[in-house]
């Protein structure tokens, strides 16, 4: 791992949490990233061979030990959610990406199935009140429209159930930390932001050897920490 943590020297509590794919040499490996909210850089990466549910807690376990965690924000992969619970974090799911996960289930379902018009306006409703939750601006506002939402009773099929019995009121909490707590970002965008800028597609499936990743990685990292700094520096009049 490396550890950033220390050159900082500050107790950091608001975290964001992602993977990385790169390829070395042919071989597809990850780049485990964690991103402090509140310094708006990446505070520890490691090279793996796997993303399981295992290595990442390993990762997190011991980039975070002797630190006061509050949260950890992520996507909506199974084996982060099986790691961040073992932590005993507080852990929000990224808002895009849950509305870009909802969005593909019910356009999967519209595509493979022979829905009357009447079934295709539920369902459309179905959506449009899932995502006036996740757009709700206060804490108490999510909870009366998932109340609201439980009232409709929606027709029960395997699609609904698995839509808001096995996802939306499950891990409402998740869904909804970021209202209880303004320091807690709805969704992954700086992480990913970072990703973006410092390793693009074009160049992350291009590298022969692990030490020339790392190496890149983390001279360009400090490259967009500095211009990140000087862009906070600045004063516009």
């Amino acid at each position: 791992i490396i550890n950033l943590t220390m050159k900082i020297g500050l107790i950091l509590v608001y975290y964001l949490f992602d993977s990385l794919w790169v390829k070395i040499n042919g071989i597809w490996n990850y780049i485990l990233a964690l991103f402090d909210v509140k310094l708006n850089t990446l505070v520890s990466v490691k090279l793996v061979e796997s993303e399981d549910s295992k290595t990442i807690y390993q990762f997190l376990n011991e980039s975070l030990r002797n630190q006061k965690k509050i949260s950890i924000g992520t996507d909506l992969k199974h084996e982060y959610r099986e790691a961040i619970d073992k932590l005993k974090v507080k852990h929000h799911f990224c808002k895009f990406h849950v509305k870009q996960n909802i969005n593909k289930r019910f356009k999967d379902y519209f595509n493979k199935n022979q829905l009357t018009d009447e079934e295709k306006e539920i369902l459309t409703d179905l959506k449009q009140d899932i995502y006036k939750i996740l757009d709700a601006e206060t804490l108490n506002d999510a909870k009366k429209l998932r109340d609201i939402l439980i009232d409709k009773k929606y027709p029960q099929n395997n699609f609904t159930n698995k839509i808001l019995w096995k996802f939306i009121i499950p891990y409402f909490k998740k869904l909804t930390n970021h209202l209880e707590n303004t320091n807690i970002p709805s969704t992954n965008n700086k992480i990913e932001n970072i990703f973006q800028k410092v390793f693009p597609k074009h160049i992350k499936r291009t590298m022969k050897i692990e030490l020339g990743l790392l190496s890149r990685f983390m001279l360009k990292l400090n490259y967009w920490n500095i211009k990140n700094e000087n862009k906070k520096n600045h004063t516009s009049f």
